[in-house]
Order: structure tokens, then C-alpha cells, then sequence
């Protein structure tokens, strides 16, 4: 069966020199395992003929599933091998198309593993406000007028996370968001003893926390002392 599988070499080299313009050298043929992913994929000849001439190609080490993705969603050697070099440039390395994510408001892009390295650590040691594009920055999220375009980035950015991130990272990012929206309103206040957050209508200064059930003077933030009494 595997011998069925094994392509004319000569239209490799054919299909290699098609698209890149020179012949390109073989690094030996493929191992059993590639050809039983390759019949497991079910790729028509000349889709196996382009598989191979991929990944047999000197120089290369892609991917064998990654191959197979390329050689389904491409029509020949030139647009499948492009499919498979696309160069992060935060690492370097050459990865898929598959596994490219752009940003969501500047052209941008990175690997998948870059992303998820970045966005890891950035959402456990940084402020919401800090979770832009890790190569230029963008968007602008802070300042006057800019909350509608920053709710947009970051229900965008909370999709990519999602997706992307563990659940439980994904679950501290939007606690942070909650937590920043809040901050937004102007009678929210945390408790100057413990973590609670509160909306304070009322034109007491005094504020009880329900939690802990301590008082934090709404003005100045700070734990109710003795100045603060009687009002």
C-alpha cells in the first residue's frame, strides 16, 4: 500500500522547480508516517504530489499536518509552500498561516505561540490598560474620549483569549476588564480593608462595607478615622 503512495520523484522536482524558479534538492523521501497521513487525508494525486515535494524539500522541516493543510486549502507547489513560511516576527521561526494571529486594530502579527507567551504573563503581571499590540503598542486605550474604542479592543482582544489561553487566565483577564469597568464609574469605590468593591450613592462620606463590614470614607479613599465622624 505504501508503495502505491510514493510518487514519481521526477514530479516533485518538478513541482519544486515550478516554484521557486530552480530546481529545488531533495532531502530523501518521505517516512512511512507521512505517507500514512497523506492517505489518511485523502488527497488527490496532484495533491500528493505537491505534499511530497513539500516535505521533502532540503532545507525544510515542516510540519506533516501542517503540510496537509496546506496542500488542501492551495492549488500548487508555490501557494502551498507560502502557505507554510510565514515568518513571526517576534521569534522568528517559520510557522503556517494557520498559525498566524493578527491583532485586531493595527496590522500586526505574530505566532500563535508567541501570542499566547505574551498575552499569559501580561495578563498576570500587568494592568488591563497594558494589553495592547506587543509590538507597537496600539491601540491608544488610555485617555479622555477613548473608552468606546478601548470596550471595542477589548471585546475583540477577550475573543483571541479565549480561544487561545487557558480558561483560567482567560477568567483572571475578564476579571480585570470587570474590574477596570468599574473603576470607570464615578461612585465606585474599593473598601480601604479589603477587596470589595461598592457603588456609593449616597452623600454620606462614610461608607460601610457589606463584606467585611468596616468603613472607607468615599472621598479619600482611606479606612473612616476620627476626623471623618459625623459625616
Amino acid at each position: 500500500m505504501m508503495g502505491a503512495l510514493s510518487l514519481d520523484r521526477d514530479r516533485q522536482s518538478e513541482l519544486a522547480q515550478h516554484g521557486s524558479g530552480a530546481q529545488s534538492p531533495q532531502s530523501g523521501p518521505a517516512t512511512e508516517a507521512d505517507l500514512r497521513k497523506m492517505s489518511d487525508a485523502g488527497l488527490s494525486p496532484d495533491q500528493a504530489a505537491v505534499f511530497l515535494a513539500l516535505i521533502t524539500m532540503n532545507g525544510r522541516s515542516f510540519n506533516t499536518d501542517d503540510v496537509i493543510e496546506a496542500v488542501q486549502h492551495n492549488q500548487d507547489f508555490p501557494s502551498a509552500l507560502k502557505f507554510l513560511t510565514h515568518t513571526c516576527p517576534i521569534c522568528h521561526d517559520q510557522v503556517s498561516f494557520s498559525k498566524i494571529i493578527t491583532m485586531t486594530h493595527c496590522s500586526c502579527f505574530l505566532c500563535q505561540s508567541c501570542f499566547t507567551s505574551f498575552f499569559s504573563v501580561a495578563i498576570k503581571e500587568r494592568s488591563v490598560d497594558q494589553l495592547t499590540c506587543p509590538q507597537c503598542g496600539q491601540p491608544e486605550i488610555r485617555g479622555q474620549g477613548l473608552l468606546e474604542e478601548s470596550m471595542d479592543y477589548f471585546n475583540l482582544l477577550d475573543t483571541q483569549i479565549r480561544h487561545f489561553l487557558p480558561p483560567d487566565v482567560h477568567e483572571l483577564f475578564q476579571r480585570k476588564l470587570r474590574d477596570r469597568a468599574l473603576q470607570e464609574m464615578p461612585n465606585f469605590c474599593w473598601c480601604a480593608h479589603c477587596s470589595f468593591g461598592m457603588l456609593h450613592e449616597s452623600d454620606r462620606l462614610r461608607m460601610d462595607c457589606p463584606s467585611c463590614k468596616k468603613s472607607t470614607c468615599s472621598q479619600c479613599r482611606s479606612p473612616v478615622r476620627h476626623a471623618h465622624m459625623n459625616t
